[in-house]
């Protein structure tokens, strides 16, 4: 879909272009495409146009011809599509598409650390009026004064003002956005640019942006450091995942300050929590553990293990600092359980996702080319999902859940297959794998062919003497 462009003439017509991707050139559903007159805002806006198709070989056309009123100018196309909603503005006047800040003021002249900055600027449109549905941002970079470097800190402060439009009436009367940007009170003293940004909600609106400078200076208030924990938990697991019946081992640093230095001797916590996925909650707190930080901020946490169960299971890491708390999580990883298959002298894992059920026993019948797996399905929310190596059964697969065929929901990787059968509501379920193609024969065959054919050669050899001659 493209229009041919966003500024038009009064009384042209306008061409809009549905072309679907392949997948979706034969959608059957209608392609709906609405035109309002926004010129006066979403409040008055005023439906013109509106109409369904269907795709013909994968496209269709609209057309509309836009009103020739010369003080209706500004107006909102909406098109639903089965893969996107699309907006866009297109506009009958010349460098009405334009957004145009000016006469920005900053109405605090005095700005302490810690105090926001008050500003205001018109932004309108290239006509002159106000500009519905803008997004403006007013934006700084203003480092911390307890940093040892003028570039470490945070990236400044932010602020949208869009959303106070209702409650200005000075804007729509004059075009005047008024606004507030909060300053740390560990702001390093000195002038900053502040750039104030103005786009619009949705494609049409030429971006537009201006700069203006603020002064702070030094504030009598106290200091605190300026404290993250956001960046540095890159906990590492040993094992990579969450094995129930193994020791559980990660480390890590602790909290960053805003400068980017590590803080040491800070007190963590870690816990085990098992979290309902059925429900959206966390249900309990296995395990929990506390150390403190050493003197580069390192620490390490050593569970022992917390023995085979279902459920979904996270661990939380939880530092302290200055009376502030913030508990990051891990990446989630998954009660595994890996049961060994021994056929011909070597072994197989198959490898059984153990969230919310108890793997109780893996066994294989090569002869039927079957691999059974029995599960404890007791708790309420019900997932199966396990792997097979390709070499120890492979081919057509047939799955059976406690008797009864089922959807395995099948997926290849490398090496393996892996399977998700629906377990049912049983508490104890028997899922059975029927393959094609089992663990090859052939190295046992080989070797007893291979036996009789040496036979008559000993005792050839031992019917003769030293070259051929008889014993």
């Amino acid at each position: 879909m493209a229009f041919e462009k966003t500024e038009y003439s009064p009384g042209e017509t306008i061409k809009i272009p549905i072309n679907a991707t392949e997948d979706l050139e034969n959608y059957s559903q209608p392609i709906t495409v609405k035109i309002s007159d926004v010129t006066d805002g979403p409040d008055y806006a005023k439906v013109l146009f509106e109409e369904q198709k269907t795709l013909q070989d994968g496209k269709t056309l609209f057309e509309y011809t836009l009103p020739k009123n010369p003080d209706r100018y500004r107006y909102l196309v909406l098109i639903d599509t089965p893969s996107q909603d699309i907006s866009k503005f297109i506009f009958t006047k010349k460098d009405a598409s334009k957004i145009v800040i000016s006469d920005i003021k900053v109405l605090n002249t005095t700005l302490k650390q810690g105090e926001p900055v008050q500003f205001e600027a018109k932004v309108v449109d290239g006509v002159g009026r106000p500009a519905h549905y803008l997004r403006i941002m007013a934006t700084s970079y203003i480092p911390h004064q307890l940093c040892d470097t003028q570039t470490a800190g945070d990236a400044g402060a932010s602020l949208d003002v869009s959303p106070l439009y209702s409650l200005q009436p000075d804007y729509w009367s004059a075009g005047i956005v008024k606004g507030n940007m909060p300053i740390q009170n560990t702001a390093r003293p000195g002038t900053y640019d502040v750039s104030l940004h103005a786009g619009g909600e949705f494609e049409g609106y030429q971006n537009e942006q201006k700069s203006f400078q603020i002064t702070i200076e030094q504030s009598p208030m106290p200091k605190k450091t300026p404290y993250s924990v956001l960046t540095p938990f890159k906990v590492k697991f040993k094992p990579e995942l969450f094995m129930t019946e193994q020791p559980i081992d990660f480390a890590g640093h602790t909290a960053y300050n805003g400068c980017g230095n590590i803080i040491p001797n800070v007190p963590i916590k870690a816990e085990i929590k098992r979290y309902d996925l059925k429900h959206g909650q966390w249900m309990e707190t296995l395990d929990t553990k506390e150390t403190v930080s050493n003197e580069n901020g390192e620490y390490s946490f050593h569970f022992e293990p917390i023995g085979l169960r279902a459920g979904y299971y996270t661990i939380h890491v939880t530092p302290s600092y200055n009376g502030l708390e913030q508990t990051v999580g891990t990446e989630a990883p998954y009660n595994i359980k890996n049961f060994t298959i021994t056929e011909q002298g070597k072994e197989f894992t198959v490898t059984v996702d153990g969230a919310y059920f108890i793997p109780q026993n893996v066994t294989f019948d090569k002869q039927k080319k079957t691999l059974s797996i029995e599960l404890d399905t007791s708790e309420p929310y019900r997932r199966v999902d396990f792997g097979i190596p390709n070499e120890l059964l492979d081919g057509d697969f047939t799955v059976l859940v406690n008797g009864v065929e089922r959807d395995g929901n099948i997926r290849k990787t490398e090496g393996y297959t892996h399977f998700s059968p629906w377990p049912g509501e049983d508490d104890h379920t028997k899922i059975e794998v029927i393959g094609t193609s089992a663990i090859p024969e052939f190295e046992g065959i080989a070797l007893l062919l291979l036996g009789a054919a040496i036979i008559p050669i000993v005792i050839l050899a031992r019917k003769s003497g030293p070259l051929g001659t008889r014993a």
